[in-house]
């Protein structure tokens, strides 16, 4: 038998651990001012860029 974790509860333990690397990270100052994980994403891409 295989259990599967339901997608949901999947995305939600993958969303806090990357919460968790923003926190640790150099962007943790604009993750704090209440950025989504997205948008601190979408700023680290640009300034990879």
């Amino acid at each position: 038998m295989v259990t599967e974790m339901p997608i949901g509860l999947e995305g939600v333990f993958l969303e806090k651990r990357i919460q968790y690397e923003l926190q640790e990270s150099e962007y943790a100052p604009i993750f704090a001012l209440g950025f989504s994980v997205e948008e601190v994403e979408q700023l680290i891409k640009e300034n990879r860029e």
